[in-house]
């Protein structure tokens, strides 16, 4: 009974930190995990880069009753995955017109994949893939840091910008 006690205050205590983490010290992740995902329900979903802080998303996306599926380069983070792939986004061989919902959050940009001039053509192959694998209609989040703004890339340009969101720190 005692360890069962112990086992809830861990948990939540844990909890707690990550909420008081991603609000205050990463804000983009904070709303990507508790505002965003949240409302993706009861779709086809591609998750692109894992790591093992990713678990909540994970965790979000399969409670709302979405069929879940991840993608990474790395093949040491494939056990984070659900029906998992180790690839890269432009190389993965998903059929097209397959998910309602493809999320590249903290991707580009980030220390996975810094945009240099020898990344750009890999940056629009990633971008054709996205928009081959999604559905008419479907839906397309991209995160990117500052350094980085792929509106500016031939292959994000094939889709219709439906609404941005700029979170700052402040």
């Amino acid at each position: 009974m005692e360890n069962k006690k112990a086992e809830e205050v861990i948990k939540r205590t844990r909890s707690l930190l990550r909420n008081f983490t991603l609000k205050w010290r990463i804000p983009e992740r904070y709303y990507f995990e508790r505002k965003l995902l949240p409302k993706i329900k009861n779709k086809k979903v591609l998750l692109v880069g894992l790591a093992p802080y990713c678990k909540e998303e994970k965790k979000v996306l399969l409670k709302n009753k979405n069929e879940l599926y991840t993608i990474d380069k790395n093949p040491d983070v494939a056990y984070l995955g659900n029906n998992h792939k180790v690839s890269n986004l432009k190389d993965v061989d998903f059929p097209s017109s397959f998910f309602e919902v493809i999320l590249v959050p903290f991707v580009f940009g980030y220390e996975t994949f810094t945009i240099r001039k020898q990344d750009v053509a890999e940056a629009n192959e990633c971008f054709t893939n996205c928009y081959r694998m999604l559905k008419k209609n479907g839906i397309l989040i991209v995160g990117w840091n500052k350094e980085f703004n792929p509106t500016s890339l031939e292959g994000f340009n094939t889709f219709e910008e439906i609404g941005k969101i700029e979170i700052k720190n402040k």
